[in-house]
């Protein structure tokens, strides 16, 4: 790939007639494209990566954290560069919608500067800075094939890893959660938790539909892959990334789905979904159909946790009252986890919107905002569907969980982040 933007052809020593030997541009070139794939590699599987046992006993956790802290290092550092060196990266942050991520992290810098806890918010702080400035650098130089090739590889990585632990170390493989105080349910988790494990797959999931439904690969390839991938999600017993796919390629390819020979299958569809809603929530009783419907929508067959959102009103709740009491400054990437801690919580606000607005404020949380909404708007227009179905995804998902900058930020946010700059970084190799 030719960088114009990696300076003039110097080189290390001439010969005799003047020329360059070794070209350090020549150099920087054939280097950098490795280095890159290498390092988004490590920042995609190692980031989304932690094995540990339900008592939090890791499987190899100081190997780990190395791993992870010498990836997302590697990342900022080639993130630095493209910010300052690469004049179409630096474009893209400073381009709608692209400007609102540059706000959430100038805001949350703030946030830091500010926290009540400094030390422990700093680290979480350039973790997600390097990652930010690093995935747009990613897309732009390995370009847009080699870019989800990369993704793709490390989400089956992800998925196969996860499925050995599941199979044969069920004690790194397998997590109990607790529905009541007295019952439990066990869930894959495989590589991470098993809401992380989703997330990726319904990715995967999309990636797939895209490369199928475009022609881009054999049916014979993506859909026993779609099919792992489906069975991934029921053994994780997430509801919300399943739905998330289900409507991304809906409203992505919905002119296929109003299509006139196609719309009798689209009326029945919409038609038992709304029949299944009547039957769950018109009545004050529950029928052997409704408690069927609902044993199937929920991990513990009880109503109230799709009415409480799985517990997370409560802390929706908590985390605005506290986002009220520092409006303005927040309280510091990461901070969160005390605070949640002390409530015996969840250790995630589980909408990030609410999870920006706590670390940086509500300024912050306003960027996080406009973000999703310019890119929502970006995504209806239909001009670039892989990146409308990721973020249709990721959209959704963030309404529940923190799926973008994350405590460790990994494939969700770099995936989100090369759908934001995609009008500007594409140059249509896939």
């Amino acid at each position: 790939m030719s960088n114009p933007t990696l300076g003039a052809n110097r080189g290390f020593d001439h010969g005799d007639d003047g020329g360059s030997v070794f070209s350090l541009n020549e150099f920087i070139e054939s280097a950098i494209v490795p280095i890159t794939a290498m390092v988004l590699f490590g920042v995609l599987f190692l980031n989304q990566t932690h094995i540990e046992t339900n008592e939090k006993v890791k499987l190899a956790g100081g190997l780990e954290l190395l791993l992870r802290l010498a990836a997302t290092g590697a990342a900022g550092l080639l993130g630095i560069y493209g910010f300052l060196f690469v004049p179409k990266v630096r474009l893209a942050f400073l381009s709608f919608p692209g400007v609102w991520v540059l706000g959430v992290v100038l805001f949350v810098f703030g946030g830091t500067v500010l926290s009540p806890y400094k030390t422990y918010s700093f680290p979480y702080l350039v973790t997600m800075t390097a990652v930010v400035l690093f995935s747009p650098f990613a897309f732009y130089t390995l370009g847009t094939k080699r870019f989800f090739k990369t993704v793709l590889s490390t989400m089956m990585l992800t998925l196969l890893g996860s499925w050995f632990l599941y199979l044969f170390m069920p004690e790194y493989g397998v997590m109990i959660e607790h529905t009541s105080k007295t019952e439990t349910v066990e869930r894959m988790g495989g590589m991470s938790h098993p809401n992380v494990l989703s997330g990726v797959v319904v990715l995967m999931i999309v990636l797939l539909s895209y490369l199928w439904f475009e022609g881009k690969k054999s049916w014979k390839i993506c859909l026993p892959l779609l099919l792992l991938c489906f069975t991934t999600m029921v053994f994780t017993g997430t509801r919300v990334a399943l739905v998330a796919a289900v409507v991304s390629i809906l409203v992505v390819y919905r002119r296929f789905w109003l299509r006139v020979d196609i719309l009798p299958i689209t009326a029945a569809l919409g038609v038992a979904i709304l029949l299944g809603a009547l039957v769950l929530f018109s009545s004050e009783k529950i029928s052997p159909v409704s408690s069927s419907l609902i044993g199937s929508a929920t991990r513990s067959g009880d109503v109230e946790e799709i009415t409480s959102v799985t517990g997370r009103a409560a802390i929706w709740e908590y985390c605005a009252r506290l986002v009220a009491e520092r409006p303005l400054i927040g309280y510091g990437p990461g901070v969160s986890k005390i605070y949640l801690a002390k409530k015996q919580y969840l250790l995630h606000p589980h909408n990030v919107v609410l999870s920006l607005a706590f670390s940086g404020g509500v300024f912050a949380g306003f960027c996080g905002l406009m973000m999703f909404l310019q890119q929502l708007f970006v995504s209806l227009g239909g001009k670039y569907r892989l990146a409308a179905l990721v973020s249709f995804v990721i959209i959704l998902n963030s309404l529940t969980e923190v799926a973008i900058f994350d405590y460790v930020p990994g494939t969700t946010t770099v995936i989100w982040l090369a759908a934001i700059f995609w009008p500007i970084l594409d140059d249509g190799s896939l």
